[in-house]
């Protein structure tokens, strides 16, 4: 197989144009088990919420590491503030499918979330979102798939 391309020209910078956000942001990315979710200490969250992280365009990768299984963090307010505060739309969709995408098959608990989530969900930002889901768990039951 042969590889061919352009030039590429690129420039390092220095890390001090980063806002402080971006940078406890990626601290916190570079722990050793960042994205094993399963050796993360159980404060971490509590890390990301004390640093302010809630602007910061890596919160989507540092709630798949992060965010506790349990109920104990509202995520469809943490994504609403995400936009309230700046953040991209998308972005917090990205956030609301990390806990989406948590459930696996268990399909009723998905389904239940999903509901739970479009009535907090008040100003209908990710209402097409959470429509695109509620169908993939109907698919899913339709097929006899993912039983609790």
């Amino acid at each position: 197989m042969i590889v061919e391309g352009n030039e590429v020209s690129f420039i390092v910078k220095d890390a001090s144009g980063i806002p402080a956000a971006e940078i406890g942001a990626l601290d916190l990315l570079q722990v050793p088990y960042g994205r094993d979710p399963t050796r993360a200490p159980r404060d971490r969250w509590k890390d990301v919420r004390v640093r302010g992280l809630s602007r910061s365009r890596y919160l989507e990768l540092l709630a798949r590491a992060y965010l506790p299984l349990a109920d104990s963090v509202d995520v469809v307010a943490l994504a609403v503030e995400h936009v309230s505060k700046g953040g991209g739309k998308l972005a917090a969709a990205r956030l609301l499918r990390s806990k989406y995408e948590r459930f696996g098959a268990r399909l009723n608990a998905s389904q239940a979330w999903l509901i739970k989530a479009a009535r907090e969900d008040v100003n209908g930002s990710f209402t097409c979102f959470l429509r695109m889901w509620e169908e993939g768990v109907a698919r899913g039951k339709k097929a006899g798939r993912g039983e609790d």
